[in-house]
């Protein structure tokens, strides 16, 4: 079928006649189809196929227009083309608190005198007593420059086309539940080395 069948006007003698009206683009015809998307009045010419019914060259074009005008996305529903700002920002966090405790420790070394790595690393014992923001700043804690350096290269190489796959909201999800993770494998790991050892130590991303 190329085109929707071209249905008369009236009926057979003894039935009533069907209505008809002024095509919307060629007023000196008359129809008896409608738009089945708009309602609007069209000629056999005016109308295409569709998968329910017939659309009117005005749906038709709004359809192309609005197919034109979508955004390209990933396999996992990202948009194509966005910076990896979450990224960026998590390095930028990352080294902050790096600074913060080199700065308080006087030393990228050795920054245990540091007393935002004492009071923010993963320590066992503190979290079991109610210091549950541990869980969360000690993924932002590193034990010198060797390891920050580490980390926030890899963060850069891996996150940023991770990022502009899944999308910001699902990279940022991820990268917080692994960091949740992590906090959670390390209480239970080192609980374990602890009741072996009789001693607790703080622990950090």
């Amino acid at each position: 079928m190329t085109g929707p069948p071209a249905y008369p006007t009236q009926g057979p003698p003894g039935y009533p006649q069907q209505p008809t009206a002024a095509c919307s683009w060629h007023p000196d015809r008359g129809t008896a189809l409608t738009c089945t998307r708009c309602g609007r009045p069209a000629c056999p010419e005016c109308l295409t196929p569709a998968s329910v019914g017939f659309h009117c060259r005005a749906c038709v074009a709004e359809a192309r227009g609005t197919a034109t005008q979508r955004a390209p996305r990933t396999v996992a529903g990202a948009k194509l083309g966005q910076r990896p700002i979450v990224t960026m920002v998590l390095i930028g966090i990352n080294l902050a608190f790096f600074l913060v405790t080199a700065v308080q420790a006087r030393s990228a070394m050795n920054l245990a005198p540091s007393t935002l790595y004492l009071h923010g690393s993963l320590i066992p014992v503190e979290v079991s007593s109610g210091d549950y923001w541990r869980l969360l700043t000690a993924g932002f804690l590193h034990a010198n420059l060797i390891h920050i350096a580490t980390n926030m290269v890899s963060l850069y190489v891996l996150g940023i086309p991770l990022e502009r796959i899944l999308g910001r909201g699902r990279f940022l999800l991820i990268y917080l539940l692994s960091l949740a993770g992590a906090s959670v494998s390390v209480l239970l790991f080192s609980g374990r080395s602890c009741r072996r050892s009789g001693r607790p130590g703080p622990s950090t991303a």
